[in-house]
């Protein structure tokens, strides 16, 4: 396979013609289920070579560009899309923004995607409006998700700075919290019962439950050294517990599994 790929990179350049280059995109196109990745790679980045101003390379550079971003290369595809965005042709060009829009998404960089695929969307084909339409659409929805878990993040170390200084303050008896002596086999049973399924769901579960454990033997040392104002106690510690519960599945790409799961339970 190496000797393949030396081969491909390090032949002689045929100054392809762009229909020349059209053809071997072609058939480079219907080859690639048949062949190995790094081989369809190797030979389409010899294609931009041979044929560097053809129009089919700006084809050739937007493959390369999902081919990396599929491997999660994600410099390397923004790199193809950004050379494929120097050819002629409004198709080139709008795809070329849509690839750099799903780098940003992959990257966390909701703004720029948005502002990508906003870019992309005029003049588009009905089916490509569409898809850009919904990209817009779910740029805005990840970045408003993702500033709210920064905001679930800051609440919990708010809540828990809060409990340190009333544990630091107060008077009552510094002793181990009872409650993670209730909590903790609800936890072990939650985790026991998820062994063998989604692995992500699983890590998530046990972080919210390391977590939520963390909050809870806090709230429980300083609801005893100080025992004053107990219902802002208790609504500080559920706050707290359900922002970071919010912020794990978060990072876990789990929200939307959630919502489709309550979707299909609740009523009506």
């Amino acid at each position: 396979m190496t000797a393949i790929l030396l081969a491909l990179l390090l032949a002689p350049n045929l100054s392809l013609d762009d229909a020349a280059a059209a053809t071997r995109l072609d058939q480079l196109r219907r080859q690639f289920p048949m062949r190995a990745k790094a081989t369809s790679i190797a030979e389409l980045e010899r294609l931009t070579v041979d044929a560097p101003a053809a129009p089919a390379t700006g084809r050739a550079l937007l493959w390369l560009g999902d081919l990396a971003l599929q491997a999660g290369d994600h410099s390397g595809a923004n790199t193809f899309y950004s050379r494929a965005a120097a050819f002629a042709g409004d198709e080139v060009q709008r795809l070329s923004l849509r690839g750099r829009g799903d780098v940003a998404i992959a990257e966390e960089r909701f703004l720029d995607a948005r502002r990508l695929y906003g870019q992309a969307l005029p003049g588009a084909p009905p089916i490509l409006q569409m898809e850009l339409e919904q990209k817009y659409a779910a740029a805005l929805r990840l970045f408003r998700r993702a500033v709210a878990a920064w905001l679930a993040w800051a609440l919990v170390a708010v809540v828990l700075a809060w409990f340190a200084v009333r544990i630091r303050r107060g008077r009552g008896p510094l002793r181990p919290p009872l409650e993670l002596v209730y909590v903790a086999p609800v936890y072990a049973l939650l985790i026991v019962g998820c062994l063998g399924r989604d692995p992500s769901v699983l890590r998530a579960l046990i972080l919210c439950a390391l977590g939520s454990m963390i909050v809870i033997a806090a709230s429980g040392i300083a609801a005893r050294r100080a025992p004053d104002r107990p219902l802002l106690h208790a609504t500080l510690l559920a706050l707290a517990n359900l922002a970071l519960f919010y912020a794990i599945l978060y990072r876990a790409n789990l929200l939307d599994t959630l919502l489709t799961t309550i979707g299909t339970i609740a009523p009506g």
